[in-house]
């Protein structure tokens, strides 16, 4: 694992500030401040789902480069394609190209901090490969998010075509202790009841510590939302037991598990009778 990490000045830094204090504290923690929008001013937005209260992750669809944004590790970033990681400067320095005075002339800049040193633009060949790697991994974490999108598509279609009729079921069982009856017409084409006979789900012990846990169940009551055609773009299923009871997990929640993809389809419920 290579890190580029510049905690300490290098030669050249002093003629950054040779007549005027030393303002690279004062930059680090204005970077460090700042880190999620300098993140994304230089490497754009983040990839989707790549936006916590802690990190934000750029690149591949899976965010191969970590910006740490809160927390003990704030300012720091890794990227797993490259193995290569450091600071705020060192993002600066690796995304710009040129010298570490360079990094911290631009990062004064951006910060509204004056050292008296012109900004030196980034290195055209620099930026210009840069730019196209940055597009290119866009292009690819499109492509693959497309890919993924339809694969949950294709996962909730399977699941809905294994469903049963809600109508004698331990999911009707479920949904009359809600005080949910089935209407005069029948029930809506958009429920049904998925048999299983055990489910697994990411659960905490006693500890405290996550595990995954697999219970015994009597099925799933199970709703979709489909598209404008009728064509199902997403599923949930809610889990219960042999006596129509929920399934919960540690904490006391409803066992509930969502496939499938709804961003950005025009998804809904359609609660119509048969």
């Amino acid at each position: 694992m290579r890190l580029v990490n510049h905690s300490h000045p290098i030669s050249g830094v002093g003629a950054l500030t040779a007549d005027r204090p030393d303002h690279l504290p004062e930059i680090r923690d204005g970077l460090r401040a700042g880190i999620s929008a300098l993140a994304v001013h230089l490497l754009g937005d983040p990839v989707r789902g790549g936006r916590t209260t802690k990190t934000l992750k750029f690149g591949t669809r899976s965010g191969s480069l970590h910006v740490e944004i809160s927390g003990p590790k704030q300012g720091l970033w890794f990227d797993h394609a490259e193995n290569l990681g450091g600071d705020a400067l060192a993002l600066i320095q690796h995304i710009n190209g040129g010298s570490f005075p360079d990094a911290v002339s631009w990062a004064a800049n951006w910060l509204g901090i004056d050292i008296g040193r012109p900004v030196p633009k980034p290195a055209p060949d620099h930026a210009a490969a840069q730019q196209r790697e940055r597009e290119r991994k866009r292009a690819e974490a499109a492509a693959q998010e497309a890919q993924d999108a339809a694969e949950r598509v294709s996962r909730a279609r399977r699941l809905w075509s294994r469903r049963k009729s809600l109508a004698g079921s331990l999911g009707s069982v479920y949904l009359a202790s809600r005080g949910i009856t089935e209407p005069a017409g029948g029930w809506p084409d958009a429920v049904g009841f998925l048999p299983a006979s055990s489910v697994t789900f990411p659960d905490k012990n006693q500890e405290g510590r996550e595990v995954w846990r697999n219970v015994p169940c009597g099925g799933a009551f199970i709703l979709a939302a489909t598209d404008e055609s009728g064509e199902v773009q997403a599923v949930q299923r809610i889990y219960v037991d042999h006596a129509g009871r929920n399934i919960r997990d540690w904490n006391g929640g409803k066992i509930k598990i969502t496939n499938g993809d709804m961003s950005g389809t025009g998804a809904v419920v359609r609660l119509r009778a048969r």
